[in-house]
């Protein structure tokens, strides 16, 4: 199965779901997947949201808080959810505000082991 078919399936799954990203630890979108148009820059989000996580990895890592597994935030418009998949890869999710967050991560943690075959 294809990057994009995975993350389109989690995507569409999802109650909520607009767009999924596989990047890799430099922000480089390697596959995306967006099921509706939305306002914002889904990929320069994207980027931001890999900085942040990388952050909030070594911050973990330093403090002996164990290995990031998730990192998720909520905005007035959207909810990002992101989980790595190799120390390189990343796959980010975003939701609408009213969809089904515990949904959403259930399916990313279903998907993971699924990308990470493809890589």
């Amino acid at each position: 199965m294809a990057f994009k078919e995975i993350i389109k399936e989690i995507v569409d799954r999802a109650d909520g779901g607009i767009a999924g990203l596989l990047m890799d630890a430099d922000g480089i979108v390697v596959e995306s997947y967006e099921k509706a148009s939305v306002e914002v820059d889904i990929q320069a989000l994207g980027v931001e949201y890999i900085n942040l996580l990388q952050q909030c990895r070594k911050l973990c890592e330093e403090n002996k808080a164990g290995k990031l597994s998730e990192l998720s935030f909520i905005t007035s418009n959207y909810t990002i959810i992101g989980r790595p998949i190799t120390d390189e890869y990343f796959l980010t999710m975003v939701l609408s505000t009213d969809g089904n967050y515990g949904k959403a991560r259930f399916l990313i943690r279903q998907g993971v082991p699924k990308l990470k075959e493809e890589l």
